[in-house]
């Protein structure tokens, strides 16, 4: 039997009932439906958590090295062409 993957972006609705954690997403002329046992959910909420903190923690440290990087790279020569205009205007004033 071959496995399926189903990457979940972001979610429309969230909504519990009967004992069930609906999850709806996609978009929303072909909305899918994610259903979870809120009972075996609630034993794995442990782990869940652990993991979404660790990667998100990797990604929030990704995207501030990019940040950083990003700023390495910018010519700040331009910004004291600016600031020497403005006195200039600031001095016909």
């Amino acid at each position: 039997m071959s496995k399926k993957t189903t990457y979940i972006h972001e979610t429309n609705s969230l909504h519990c009932t009967d004992g069930e954690l609906h999850i709806y997403y996609g978009n929303h002329k072909e909305e899918k439906l994610l259903v979870f046992n809120v009972e075996q959910l609630y034993k794995d909420l442990p782990f869940i958590i652990n993991q979404v903190i660790k990667e998100n923690n990797k990604m929030q440290k990704m995207h501030l090295n990019n940040i950083v990087n990003e700023l390495k790279e910018i010519d700040y020569t331009i910004l004291i062409y600016v600031e020497d205009c403005s006195d200039s205007i600031n001095d016909t004033l």
